[in-house]
């Protein structure tokens, strides 16, 4: 077997020197970087929280608009000057006592218009309401039909607010996510 010399063992020795301190290196750099992600991750959720939040109380200080529908004793009933919100437990109430769904069309799709508005091109959204006897009575949404076609990767934010019946409160949930 042939002996390496004093510089042959010397460069194999530095070569072996430099080989770790380059694994050392990748291994902070690899850390760091998928920590880096995970932190983004975590960021960009809080993030599509905050703005469902902020989203779904910018839509329910709203104005509902001019709608008119005939109510529960076919009475006629006006949403001008109403706030989203108490437009929507309205229309809950109503749709409870009987009231046909296709009475709040036009009123839905205003409301679908300021959320449209509010959250941009960027994202889709539905709004559901419940009134806690019914999983959901109310979908509104551009992108989806109802509640199982929601994507796992979603923001939500949700109020709750007194039903004009007495009854249970309505629960009003945004959910928003990203094409």
């Amino acid at each position: 077997m042939k002996r390496f010399g004093s510089s042959g063992q010397s460069a194999i020795f530095d070569a072996v020197i430099f080989l770790v301190i380059m694994l050392v290196a990748s291994s902070v750099l690899f850390m760091y970087s998928s920590g880096a992600a995970w932190q983004q991750d975590a960021s960009t959720r809080a993030e599509e929280s905050l703005h469902a939040q902020r989203a779904l109380g910018a839509l329910l200080r709203g104005d509902a608009g001019n709608w008119t529908y005939a109510g529960l004793d076919n009475a006629t009933i006006n949403t001008t000057g109403l706030s989203i919100e108490a437009s929507l437990v309205q229309e809950m109430t109503m749709l409870a006592g009987g009231v046909p769904s296709a009475h709040f069309i036009g009123m839905n799709e205003n409301i679908s218009k300021l959320a449209r508005a509010l959250l941009g091109d960027a994202r889709d959204w539905a709004l559901a309401l419940s009134d806690g006897q019914n999983a959901s009575l109310i979908v509104i949404s551009d992108s989806i039909a109802s509640l199982a076609e929601l994507p796992a990767e979603r923001a939500a934010s949700s109020a709750v607010c007194p039903s004009l019946s007495g009854g249970g409160d309505v629960t009003i949930t945004l959910y928003v996510w990203r094409h």
